[in-house]
């Protein structure tokens, strides 16, 4: 009888005692919680826009004929005073300059694909301030209240991804995009 204890005994300790490691580190979590937000408009949802035949001269390291485009909230909420919206794809393989805010091609290596191009956004019809990839745009002020619309301004163009030529082809970017309240 004696042996049989000793073993159930010491397994009892074994689960019992208190666990022999420390804490290398701690995280703290914060966070806001809204009530609600703006209402993305239908026909801002899934957007497909041409930006139609264009010169491969007249892209270079300013982009080339950009085209516009809006995201449109509706019924934003008084708590929803301000938004910014992040763009998210495939940053495009390049080291020259704005190489962090060009969007790759979705139809790269394709046969009938362009080569050495991208497309940027901006935020301003001049490209003067280029969103990056997977980055956020400036922030907008937005009109609350029931029946408010709010439309924000993008522009789009190609890009050159290095100095060179760019070869021509079909220019294809798949980008989603998610409304972020600051």
């Amino acid at each position: 009888m004696i042996k049989r204890i000793t073993p159930l005994a010491i397994l009892a300790a074994t689960l019992l005692a208190p666990p022999l490691w420390a804490a290398d580190g701690t995280m703290t979590f914060s966070g806001k919680l809204k009530e609600n937000a703006c209402e993305l408009d239908a026909g801002s949802k899934k957007q497909t826009l041409d930006l139609g035949r264009r010169s491969t001269a007249h892209i270079g390291a300013l982009g080339g004929q950009g085209a516009s485009f809006t995201i449109q909230l509706n019924n934003c909420p008084a708590s929803s005073n301000q938004v910014r919206i992040r763009f998210e794809g495939e940053k495009a393989l390049s080291t020259g300059y704005n190489a962090d805010k060009l969007f790759a091609l979705s139809n790269a290596g394709q046969t009938d694909a362009a080569s050495n191009a991208g497309f940027i956004i901006s935020d301003n019809f001049d490209f003067s301030s280029l969103v990056s990839v997977n980055g956020v745009s400036k922030t907008y002020d937005l009109q609350t209240g029931a029946g408010t619309v709010n439309k924000l301004p993008f522009t789009v163009g190609y890009y050159a991804l290095e100095p060179g030529a760019i070869m021509p082809g079909t220019a294809i970017a798949n980008i989603q995009f998610s409304v972020e309240y600051p």
